[in-house]
């Protein structure tokens, strides 16, 4: 399998901490499984940077040229075969704190959260606020997890996109 020389990339999560800790988590936006993650252990550190790919288990790389030698050899069979046991795992459990709201059924309140594995690479896991009934149907389906994911990203984007055109919109206008 061959990767790009300059995959485009997007950040899918950060965290930062006491002592200056930092952590930067980048997927690719073509959906080809690499995952790049940046940290920094304290102020006074650099940043350390490694690659993996989703569908090349347990493999930890400190160049994306060293991932891209070692991912050249699959075959599309070897990741269509990894990538059939994914998702694996489903966690429901039900929240802790009260508020909040169904991804799925607005109208409706959150009361479990569920947890997607859709790789061996922990960070990767997809994560969706439920209300009791879609819970249960997550139970059945897990998929259903990544669905609720993507209507709430699909939803976040317009609400951005909105105010951003609002904001441009009133900003371009002359006062009388």
């Amino acid at each position: 399998m061959e990767l790009p020389e300059k995959p485009r990339m997007k950040e899918v999560m950060h965290g930062h901490g006491a002592n200056g800790f930092a952590f930067y988590s980048y997927e690719d936006t073509d959906e080809l499984g690499i995952v790049h993650d940046v940290r920094r252990q304290g102020c006074n550190q650099a940043f350390v940077s490694t690659f993996r790919f989703k569908w090349l288990p347990d493999r930890e790389f400190k160049t994306y040229a060293e991932m891209c030698a070692a991912v050249a050899p699959l075959t599309p069979d070897g990741v269509a075969a990894e990538q059939a046991k994914w998702p694996a795992d489903l966690d429901v459990r039900e929240r802790r704190s009260i508020g909040g709201r169904c991804w799925l059924h607005p109208d409706r309140p959150a009361t479990h959260t569920g947890t997607l594995t859709v790789c061996w690479i922990k960070s990767c896991a997809t994560m969706a606020v439920l209300c009791t009934d879609c819970a249960v149907a997550a139970v059945r389906k897990p998929l259903l997890v990544l669905d609720a994911r993507e209507e709430r990203r699909v939803a976040v984007a317009f609400r951005h996109n909105a105010r951003a055109l609002k904001l441009a919109v009133n900003s371009s206008e002359t006062p009388q």
